[in-house]
């Protein structure tokens, strides 16, 4: 896994990264929704300060948190920086007494997920014709 700095970020500073994964073509302002005020917002920068991962953490109405929008630059993936955004929080989470994170995801993903912590609920569903699976990450003991 390449050296990277992962940390708690403003919404501003993952929001291009956002909008070219998820919102190609679409405006800034298309990539952002109502929760963005109140959600944690994770960005991974390589050794040039450049965003190259970048996630959102929103806390549902039960107090579980949320993982969305997690993303790398389409020219750096396979490099592993998911997958150590993924662990920095972990690692949070098990900071937090009684957290859990869940993440909707393309079923097609759950290899990933699960190769990092996350347990696939035994039920899906679909939307907008792609399969999606929720996944959960009890926390980690810290270390």
């Amino acid at each position: 896994m390449p050296a990277t700095e992962y940390r708690i970020v403003p919404l501003n500073v993952v929001l291009p990264l956002r909008q070219s994964v998820f919102f190609p073509g679409k405006s800034l302002r298309a990539a952002t929704n109502k929760a963005d005020a109140s959600a944690r917002h994770i960005a991974g920068f390589d050794a040039q300060k450049r965003v190259v991962a970048m996630a959102s953490i929103y806390t549902t109405a039960n107090q579980a948190e949320r993982l969305r929008f997690l993303a790398t630059d389409p020219l750096r993936r396979g490099e592993g920086l998911a997958a150590g955004l993924l662990q920095f929080l972990l690692r949070r989470q098990a900071e937090r007494p009684g957290g859990q994170l869940v993440l909707h995801a393309r079923a097609e993903l759950a290899a990933f997920y699960t190769a990092h912590g996350f347990v696939a609920e035994p039920c899906g569903y679909q939307r907008r014709g792609v399969e999606y699976r929720v996944f959960r990450a009890e926390p980690q003991t810290a270390s």
